[in-house]
């Protein structure tokens, strides 16, 4: 049988942050229509989600600078209006939330040389789908015998130099492919890296919006006195309300912060299902 297993992910932070995310969800099934039909109803509820936050800045936050339709909504630019709105109509349509998170001081004062984001950017994308692999593999969903079929969805990465709207990256993809190899026991691994302009494509949206609540909750319970991480405990929940979620450390025990999001993650899921298991 072929297992299907798509990615969709984006980053938030650069070389001097505290805390760097690589995140998004992912949607697997043993049919890949199914995959197309829960990606058409996520893009459709991003769509909608941001007109009504165009619409809300246009009518009740004219102080602020509106929103260029030809432009793509980014997490960055939100007030905390826009935000918690954004967060409370994420709806469910299959996925799974998923992001690994890096202490880049911590990291930089125990090996003591220059971060090398590209490098760490591909580990964690290769732990984070290594993990989510076990994890659905420990549940019986997939078993070795199977062909893994894994596309990577990821946002134009800063570093590289773009030639069209759906471009591979090959360095990734061939450390994938390597890895997975190895480490991981399946039938036969297919691996795709694509990289995708945000601008042209909503899911890759939706993956900076959970990336940036994620980093907005690690600075946030990092103390942090800046206005932008204001309430970022709420939108951060609100994330997790309908749509299961599994935040990773990239280094055990790297970060006291990292280790409470975890745990606040787990958490939220754990009052998701018992909600959910009520209704029937």
């Amino acid at each position: 049988m072929t297992y299907y297993l798509n990615f969709y992910l984006d980053e938030s932070g650069n070389a001097i942050s505290d805390f760097f995310v690589v995140g998004g969800f992912y949607l697997n099934d043993s049919e890949y229509q199914n995959i197309q039909i829960s990606e058409s109803k996520i893009k459709s509820n991003i769509l909608k989600t941001e007109k009504s936050i165009r619409d809300y800045r246009n009518n009740f936050e004219k102080d602020l600078k509106a929103y260029d339709l030809k432009k793509e909504v980014k997490w960055n630019n939100l007030s905390l209006s826009n935000k918690k709105a954004l967060s409370s109509k994420i709806r469910f349509n299959n996925q799974t939330n998923v992001a690994m998170i890096s202490s880049l001081k911590n990291w930089n004062s125990k090996h003591s040389k220059e971060i090398n984001l590209d490098a760490i950017f591909n580990m964690m994308v290769k732990n984070l789908i290594e993990r989510t692999i076990k994890s659905i593999s420990s549940k019986s969903v997939i078993k070795n015998q199977d062909t893994l079929n894994i596309k990577v969805y990821i946002d134009q990465r800063k570093t590289m130099i773009k030639t069209n709207k759906r471009q591979k990256l090959e360095t990734l993809e061939g450390y994938l492919k390597t890895s997975f190899f190895w480490e991981l026991n399946f039938k036969e691994i297919l691996v795709k890296v694509i990289q995708l302009e945000s601008t042209s494509y909503p899911l890759i949206r939706y993956a900076d919006y959970f990336v940036g609540s994620v980093a907005s909750m690690c600075n946030f319970l990092n103390h942090s006195t800046r206005s932008w991480y204001q309430e970022a405990d709420v939108v951060f929940e609100q994330m997790h309300k309908k749509v299961p979620c599994i935040c990773n450390q990239a280094i055990i025990k790297q970060s006291n912060v990292i280790e409470q999001l975890v745990s606040f993650c787990q958490n939220h899921n754990h009052v998701r299902e018992q909600k959910t298991n009520n209704v029937f």
